[in-house]
């Protein structure tokens, strides 16, 4: 007959020196009783827990090892009436109205406090004009495309930079006196504007 914890526990009186083995024995390698007195400590420590004694953290993790014990969480709560005590449900009132001021029931109403930290509604804005997202789209391609912005409050600039360093044709109509205003006293350098006139000029 086979015992299904018969290892263990043999194991265990072993360690414990309850039983001894002669090898040298006429019949073969024999079990015997080594000691008297075999107190089951793990039992005791058992009973121990059981009833709430204090057991060393050690013992307690080589118990959770062999699964002898499994630790268990218990809460308790403890519940008072509070001052706001009611066996009735009453929704706060959010505003304080004329009503309520004329025949005084804001006297024994409750009210909803105030958050002044919770964010307002949403306001509704207007849109961007569909040139204004071409723009920015065209802008978005050209900087993922590794050019770089350049300073956009710059009304005057070199003819050099404006045409020259584009690769742009001479003879290109952008070139011409009705798309380009150049600056009094100088062609070297052009305003853009979008006036008819030429500056200096009435």
């Amino acid at each position: 007959m086979k015992m299904p914890n018969a290892k263990i526990g043999f194991s265990k009186a072993m360690t414990l020196g309850w039983l001894k083995i002669d090898k040298k024995h006429e019949n073969g390698p024999t079990v015997f009783r080594s000691t008297d007195d075999a107190t089951d400590v793990v039992k005791d420590t058992l009973a121990d827990i059981k009833n709430g004694k204090a057991v060393a953290e050690k013992t307690i993790q080589d118990l959770k090892k062999r699964k002898l014990i499994s630790p268990v969480i218990t809460k308790f709560y403890s519940i008072s009436r509070g001052s706001n005590f009611s066996t009735s449900i009453e929704k706060p009132e959010a505003d304080l109205t004329a009503d309520m001021l004329q025949d005084g029931s804001w006297k024994t109403k409750s009210f909803k406090e105030y958050n002044f930290l919770a964010k307002g509604a949403p306001i509704t804005s207007g849109y961007l004009h569909p040139l204004l997202k071409v723009r920015t789209e065209f802008r978005r391609i050209f900087l993922d495309m590794g050019f770089s912005e350049m300073p956009t409050n710059r009304f005057v600039e070199n003819g050099f930079w404006n045409f020259d360093a584009l690769f742009q044709p001479q003879q290109h109509p952008a070139r011409d006196a009705h798309d380009t205003f150049f600056i009094f006293g100088s062609r070297n350098y052009m305003c853009f504007k979008t006036s008819s006139r030429l500056p200096g000029k009435s």
